[in-house]
């Protein structure tokens, strides 16, 4: 085992020793110097690799981010491209069939495929003379010509190429700049056809440079073929901004040359005069290269207060080496106190034989590995405390090291004996004698397990940060004063906006009127004050303008609430299927009905067949009786069957008149005829007319006509059908030696009424609702205990609601019922609806 003398490394045999016994205190000096001058040396070292990894780093980062920046904009210009070609294909096999463009379907297919590529402004199709094909409406079509474009004349002279990009050319309609994508059209024999085009405005773009951040005197660019600047962030501005946007440094052109796909390297940028590490990728399918450079001011920040601190060290190791050199009475002290220096330092030192095994360690290294000095030194290697992965690696390294002589930033995993893991980097170079003869390693362990941790958890936080902003189903929006600070892409699909125009977008963009959008803002503060969230569903406006159903949640950033964060999901589809459930339960219901209507009509035909044979066999009875001579006109009997011929004739006639007025009132053909009608007069005419039938069942019929309604304008003739059809009901179905009371009466200023009382069977309240319908009597079958067809009451509600009016009831089984016609006091000219609330009551 070699000894342990790294000192005596430095200079020749016998050198130290003898000055030691001569002149101790320039043996100290000697020392000293030595150890600053490598301390200096050592110092340097590590700030040089430190500023190379920094460089390093920085490279690999603005790699990594022009290779996703030209991953985003390549998808958009893949999905650009596939738009162009299938109106070109469509286009291509209209005209084959030779009738010419579908005008009717031209743009709905250009606005299919401009749906789905958010980024496209407008497609346009152009014949083989370059002037622009249109559809229906004709107000969209613009009528360009680009017969004199280069773009044009290349895709005429080569028309069997694919996609290609050009510009940015400015657009002829508003004068914008953007990316074209155009692709020839061809006939089945292969003549050329026209172009079809499609627009990428460079503003639509812009938003794309934010996908990455190059950091503070960074730039994000995008460059065409010529390496000519067409889109840059940040924008040269002044008057030589267009000449610095060409400006190309001699280094990217020596770049491309060796490197065309993609590279790194550091220049001052011609446009700016800042010194940059740039890094460039060039587009695999079209002529465009995306750059990204990052300050190397702002990389060496870290690594020049990584500077200042070390040359402070320095100076601290300096002054203390001068105070050791004043007095060689401290020699030995001095160097005691410098050993610590050296074994107490916040990095591990040791040296290396050439197989491998410690030569020298120090202690807090040692303390790293849980051993004590004789443990390690000449009897284990740094590789017995690395995991396996780590011994292979450093197998491999070693021998490169032995050959190279010098290793920078190589890191590890190094296990102490008591299982303590921590990651360290490497730096170790190869001392040598004069005549080049390897000595043994001088090697650096820095701890730098925060350093790892702390990147472990940015790479997270970064992938974190990446699904919120890569989401597309739930949008996120940062307001303050609601007004847009920050968006994610999900809101650019959800409501049509670009992430350009988020920018200071009043919340009121996205609500239909002023009075929605205060309400909600009231309903947030107050949830806010309380320390809550707020949630709710709202109708918001979509930028096209209409609208979409949001579930929105919102919880404050700021104590004063200003400052607020939103979470916002598309619930459209939910609500339109909600609706169409909702849909689904009225047809449903309204099937139901129909199959209820076409039951009581099944029963109305029977109910009807039984009425009209009543009269009808009393008809043919006494009239075959008369026929047949057997009762002369000479007999009493003759004149009673007359009497009961004509009185079935009548009940018949009287039954088809109302069937038929039924029809007419449903059906709206209805004709009525106001006029001044004396209700005093009317009321008594009814009485009469039903007076036999009242006497036959005992029943008193009272009149009751209030001040102020003696006259009123209506339909006298249909006036006098209600009454009736109420009247005769009341006196049906009351008690033997009741009483019925007909009352007329002002409602207000609008309306006057009519009730019909009687104090008879009464109606039960479930049977109700039923009680107007038509065809429909409450006793029908076996258990029918009195006459009718069952569209009486249909047929008085259909008339007062067809004059403006409305029929109410109210009854109590066993006590009675009361039936009201209320009218308006203005009669509802023909053509005109209904006054308001005149549907409405009990039937």
């Amino acid at each position: 085992m070699a000894p342990e003398r790294p000192l005596e490394a430095l200079a020749p045999p016998g050198y130290i020793s003898t000055l030691t016994r001569r002149h101790p205190h320039q043996v100290v000096g000697l020392g000293l110097l030595l150890l600053n001058v490598l301390m200096v040396l050592l110092c340097a070292n590590l700030l040089v690799h430190a500023r190379n990894d920094d460089l390093a780093s920085a490279r690999t980062e603005a790699l990594n981010d022009v290779r996703l920046g030209e991953r985003a904009l390549g998808a958009i210009l893949d999905k650009a491209s596939i738009a162009v070609v299938a109106v070109a294909v469509q286009v291509e096999r209209q005209l084959a069939h030779g009738g010419g463009v579908d005008a009717s379907t031209f743009w709905s297919l250009i606005d299919t495929q401009i749906e789905q590529v958010g980024e496209i402004d407008r497609i346009n199709v152009f014949d083989a003379q370059g002037r622009q094909l249109c559809g229906l409406p004709a107000e969209r079509c613009q009528h360009l010509d680009v017969s004199d474009l280069d773009l044009f004349r290349q895709l005429r002279d080569h028309p069997d190429g694919p996609v290609r990009l050009f510009g940015p050319l400015r657009s002829r309609p508003d004068g914008r700049l953007g990316l074209v994508l155009a692709r020839a059209m061809r006939l089945p024999d292969g003549q050329f056809a026209g172009v079809a085009a499609a627009l990428l405005p460079m503003v639509w773009l812009r938003p794309l440079l934010d996908v990455t951040d190059p950091g503070p005197g960074g730039s994000v660019g995008l460059r065409n073929a010529e390496l000519a600047s067409i889109l840059r962030q940040p924008e040269y501005v002044g008057a030589d901004a267009a000449a610095a946007a060409r400006r190309v440094s001699a280094a990217l052109r020596e770049s491309i040359v060796s490197s065309p796909a993609e590279a790194t390297y550091i220049a001052v940028t011609p446009g700016d005069g800042m010194e940059r590490v740039v890094a460039y990728r060039k587009f695999d399918r079209y002529p465009l290269y995306w750059f990204e450079g990052r300050s190397v001011d702002f990389i060496l920040t870290g690594w020049r207060t990584q500077v200042a601190w070390t040359g402070a060290f320095l100076l601290l190791f300096a002054a203390i080496s001068g105070l050791l050199g004043r007095s060689t009475i401290n020699a030995m002290q001095r160097q005691v106190q410098a050993l610590r220096l050296y074994n107490d330092a916040p990095c591990g030192y040791h040296t290396l034989a050439a197989d491998g095994t410690y030569l020298s360690i120090n202690a807090t290294e040692l303390g790293w590995l849980g051993c004590s000095r004789d443990e390690v030194v000449g009897r284990l290697k740094p590789s017995d405390f690395y995991t396996e992965a780590g011994r292979a690696q450093f197998a491999e390294r070693f021998a490169e090291f032995l050959r190279t002589g010098e290793v920078n930033g190589v890191e590890y995993d190094l296990v102490g004996r008591h299982g303590q893991t921590r990651r360290v980097a490497v730096t170790a170079t190869i001392v040598r004698d004069d005549k080049g003869r390897f000595l043994h390693t001088s090697s650096v362990f820095h701890d730098i397990t925060a350093l790892d941790e702390a990147r472990a958890q940015l790479r997270v936080l970064a992938q974190q940060q990446g699904v919120m902003l890569d989401n597309e189903l739930i949008g996120i929006v940062r307001l303050v004063d609601r007004r847009m600070v920050w968006t994610n892409q999900a809101m650019n699909r959800i409501f049509g906006y670009s992430s350009s125009e988020w920018r200071d977008l009043p919340t009121r963009a996205l609500y239909f009127d002023d009075a929605s959008h205060r309400l909600v803002g009231k309903e947030l503060q107050a949830a806010l004050r309380q320390g809550g969230h707020y949630r709710t569903h709202l109708l918001m406006r979509h930028k096209l303008g209409h609208g979409i159903w949001i579930d929105v949640s919102a919880t404050r950033l700021s104590a004063d609430n200003t400052e607020v964060m939103l979470l916002l999901a598309d619930i459209s589809a939910l609500k339109e299927a909600e609706e169409a459930r909702v849909r689904s339960i009225e047809l449903e219901s309204q099937n139901a009905q129909l199959r209820e209507v076409s039951r009581l009509k099944s029963e109305f035909v029977a109910n009807m067949s039984h009425e009209l044979r009543t009269p009808l066999n009393a008809i043919l009875g006494f009239g075959q009786m008369l026929k047949s001579g057997r009762v002369g006109p000479d007999s009493p009997r003759y004149a009673s069957h007359l009497e009961h011929i004509v009185d079935s004739g009548q009940k018949l006639l009287s039954l088809i008149d109302q069937v038929l007025d039924f029809a007419r009132a449903e059906a709206g053909k209805m004709v009525f005829e106001p006029d001044t009608v004396s209700l005093p007069h009317a009321l008594y005419e009814v009485v009469e007319l039903l007076q036999a039938q009242a006497h036959e069942r005992q029943i008193t019929l009272q009149i009751d006509v209030d001040e102020g309604v003696e006259a009123v304008v209506t339909d006298p003739l249909r006036l006098r059908q209600m009454l009736m059809a109420l009247t005769s009901n009341a006196i049906k179905y009351s008690h033997l030696g009741g009483k019925v009371e007909l009352r007329a009466q002002l409602v207000d200023a609008a309306w006057w009424q009519v009730t019909v009382s009687d104090h008879g069977i009464g109606i039960a309240s479930f049977d109700l609702p039923r009680l107007f319908r038509p065809f429909l009597q409450l006793s029908a079958g076996t258990t029918k205990t009195h006459g009718g067809t069952g569209i009486g009451l249909a047929l008085v509600q259909l008339l007062a609601r067809s004059q403006g009016g409305r029929v109410e009831v109210s009854s109590t089984l066993e006590e009675g019922s009361t039936f009201r016609i209320i009218l308006p006091r203005e009669p509802v000219k023909p053509g005109e609806p209904p006054a308001p609330g005149a549907a409405s009551g009990t039937g």
